[in-house]
């Protein structure tokens, strides 16, 4: 009896025990369905929020007269609008120039008009909807088959809205064309033409008409490309000399040759150095017996002419040794086979030509913002601009990098300051010039 009494509640007790492990399974496993369901809800809220602030606001440039810019909080700078752009929130437009303007749409019945001395506020709401906030300037409804009515933020104002057929227009930063000029190019092996990699420098959202002809001339064009792109490549160009420019420009010329039966290996075509060596190579296979290095200039003719047994020539000292300048050079064997002339540069900060401000010069206070302008380099990566209320740059009042060889900085306050622009070459060799005196005075 006893024993069965046992039985019978060590049976119950196990029974028990087991409903209350499936219980708390049961629970834990509840309890984890809810906290997975939550972080999932969380992580889409997120982002979903982070895609919106991401998204910003998408807006298309119906046309551009001259320069028009986009205020980054981030940088404290001015940057230039982007003919297709997506703007982050909390972003200000504005035009520059007395010939500027700017059509741009937001949606699809909502046109944005901006003309001189306006601009606007473009944010983004919380539930993705767009949002503009008018400063400046004027706004207006597109209708089918209607002309657009525009209303202006500031009393007695108006604007004409400039057609979306004119042709982008830019008389404060000029597109010129930068690659190649006087190059020798070449063809790749087995090969006899070769697709040539033009490069200008300007406007990104201006547009660009892009030649190339066989005469200076161009009577007889051999490509032609409309963009608005600073790069352009052509269709393959067989061997010959050739012309290029940009509609309305200066032109500069290059050569296509074939691929040489010596092939050099270094220093690249364009390759920039300032203060450090430069070293030679070229194929093994034309190194039997001595060779003859030669570099040149189109200015000075021969530079050098040197007799090496092997396929290695350094220059420890090349400002010592050549001095700044554009240099071209080829190696020639004893069966007087020659490879393809390649270019390169020897540089120094005193290269980077600043064309505005210039030294010493006074800068209204009255403007909005000052424009950083200077002469483009070939094979740069980006610029580096700093400015200075003293000539150790110590402290920084504004500093920033930029692709092309332009930035507008916001308006300083009055005094007197030092400014610095730096060129980091695509192999990484950097040059600066010296601290550069100015000054932002109010004048009558």
């Amino acid at each position: 009896m006893n024993i069965l009494r046992f039985l019978a509640v060590g049976k119950l007790k196990d029974y028990n025990g087991n409903m209350k492990t499936k219980k708390i399974l049961m629970f834990c496993f509840i309890m984890a369905i809810v906290v997975f369901t939550v972080l999932i809800g969380t992580r889409f809220f997120w982002n979903k929020e982070e895609g919106l602030t991401q998204k910003g606001v998408k807006i298309k440039v119906e046309a551009i007269k001259d320069v028009v810019l986009v205020q980054d909080k981030n940088l404290k700078t001015w940057s230039v609008l982007e003919h297709n752009t997506n703007l982050q929130p909390e972003v200000v437009l504005a035009t520059y120039g007395d010939n500027s303007g700017l059509l741009l749409s937001i949606k699809k019945d909502l046109t944005v008009g901006l003309d001189k001395d306006s601009s606007i506020k473009i944010s983004v709401t919380k539930d993705g909807k767009e949002e503009l906030q008018l400063i400046y300037g004027c706004f207006g409804i597109k209708e089918a088959n209607k002309d657009f009515i525009f209303k202006c933020s500031q009393k007695d104002a108006s604007f004409t809205p400039v057609s979306p057929t004119v042709i982008y227009e830019n008389k404060t930063i000029m597109n010129v064309p930068v690659s190649p000029c006087g190059e020798m190019l070449e063809a790749a092996s087995g090969e006899d033409t070769l697709a040539v990699t033009l490069g200008s420098s300007g406007l990104k959202s201006s547009f660009k008409l892009f030649q190339v002809a066989s005469d200076i001339d161009f009577k007889n064009k051999v490509f032609e490309s409309k963009t608005y792109s600073n790069v352009v490549k052509t269709t393959p160009l067989k061997a010959g000399k050739y012309y290029w420019k940009l509609d309305g420009g200066k032109a500069c010329s290059f050569e296509v040759d074939k691929k040489a039966i010596l092939n050099v290996l270094r220093p690249s075509n364009q390759e920039t150095v300032s203060d450090s060596s430069i070293e030679f190579e070229w194929d093994i296979d034309a190194a039997k017996g001595k060779n003859t290095l030669v570099i040149f200039s189109a200015n000075s003719g021969t530079v050098q002419s040197v007799e090496i047994k092997g396929s290695k020539y350094v220059i420890d000292d090349v400002l010592q040794t050549l001095g700044p300048g554009n240099y071209f050079w080829y190696v020639r064997d004893q069966k007087d086979h020659a490879s393809t002339p390649r270019s390169f540069y020897v540089l120094t900060g005193q290269d980077i030509v600043l064309e505005t401000p210039t030294k010493g010069s006074v800068i209204d206070a009255k403007q909005n913002f000052i424009l950083l302008k200077w002469a483009p380099m070939v094979g740069v990566k980006s610029y580096g601009v700093s400015i200075s209320s003293n000539p150790s740059f110590l402290t920084m009042e504004y500093a920033n990098a930029t692709e092309e060889p332009f930035v507008f900085v916001p308006m300083l306050k009055e005094g007197s300051y030092f400014l610095k622009i730096s060129a980091l070459f695509d192999n990484s060799k950097k040059i600066a010039t010296e601290a550069i005196p100015f000054s932002v005075k109010k004048t009558n």
